[in-house]
């Protein structure tokens, strides 16, 4: 069984780690993630600011839950923000999913709020079940040892103590605690891609592989300082081999086909540039090919030529 001191234990540490001394904003939805972690800050001596965002997808029900985190915000005597979001015609507009506007629409409302009253930073409780859920949706979408490395508890904008603590741990610790949540209809629903992960892919792993969130973790942990060591090595070879001016970067092509990753080369390069898996294969395939070819992401351009790949 979970002791409560424990996880309040685990928040003042990570607190200290991050040298976080001034107040945090905690991205409060009302749910049982939330709710937990706000619990722990308090019996941390934390008071953080309250924000909650009101998508208007649930009619009713999401005004109840702004309801009762102001309710909460009350109860604690902090202090609170709450904003309303047209979402729907927001993920219309920008041709996204839902799940895409709601994020770009809270945390684009986060740092404001974050910045207005010079915060340390935002306050998510997520946990360890989102990371492995996290890892799986990434991996779905050919992402980069980056973001498979997972989440960090603190980024230097984002804080996150809960990680190493599994969902079915925080439900427990809320139930002994009788503290009370909300507890949002839609994560009952599988059309959303995450929901029809938690709900069926996962469970089915969880019962051949009893530690299945730990030994996870483990991996990514490994990912991690892979990704931490082959970073540091492929950008001080980039560094060297780069040829940069004003106008453009020059890498020639003797340079990227003789290293013994070029695939990675391209992925530390021009990753970061907005340059997309599926463009980084077309363009390690064309290296062979004696016809120019060019390649855009946003404001770069990435032109082939006979010698080299000039990005501008």
């Amino acid at each position: 069984m979970l002791n409560g001191k424990i996880l309040v234990e685990c928040v003042e540490a990570e607190l200290d780690k991050a040298h976080i001394e001034s107040n945090l904003l905690l991205a409060y939805s009302g749910g049982l993630d939330s709710t937990c972690l706000l619990e722990l800050l308090i019996r941390a001596g934390h008071k953080p600011i309250l924000a909650h965002c009101n998508f208007k997808l649930r009619g009713k029900e999401s005004d109840a839950d702004a309801a009762f985190a102001k309710q909460q915000s009350e109860k604690f005597g902090l202090s609170f923000h709450m904003k309303e979001f047209e979402t729907d015609s927001y993920a219309q507009e920008n041709g996204i999913s839902i799940q895409m506007a709601a994020r770009e629409l809270r945390y684009d409302w986060f740092r404001s709020l974050v910045s207005e009253h010079r915060l340390a930073g935002i306050a998510t409780g997520a946990h360890l079940d989102d990371q492995l859920e996290g890892m799986l949706i990434k991996l779905g979408r050919s992402a980069g040892p980056a973001s498979l490395s997972g989440m960090s508890v603190w980024n230097g904008e984002l804080f996150r103590p809960l990680l190493s603590f599994s969902r079915s741990q925080l439900e427990e610790f809320v139930s002994q605690e009788a503290l009370p949540f909300r507890e949002d209809s839609s994560n009952a629903s599988n059309k959303y891609e995450r929901n029809a992960l938690r709900h069926k892919v996962i469970p089915a792993w969880k019962e051949e592989v009893s530690d299945l969130l730990e030994a996870v973790d483990q991996s990514r942990k490994w990912i991690l300082e892979m990704e931490t060591f082959a970073s540091a090595e492929l950008r001080e070879f980039l560094k060297l081999n780069l040829k940069a001016s004003e106008q453009e970067e020059r890498l020639s092509l003797d340079v990227i086909q003789s290293h013994r990753s070029p695939s990675l080369l391209l992925f530390y390069w021009l990753s970061d540039k907005g340059f997309t898996s599926s463009q980084l294969k077309n363009i390690l395939e064309c290296l062979d090919s004696p016809e120019t070819k060019k390649f855009h992401a946003g404001r770069w351009t990435l032109n082939k030529d006979r010698n080299a790949l000039c990005l501008r």
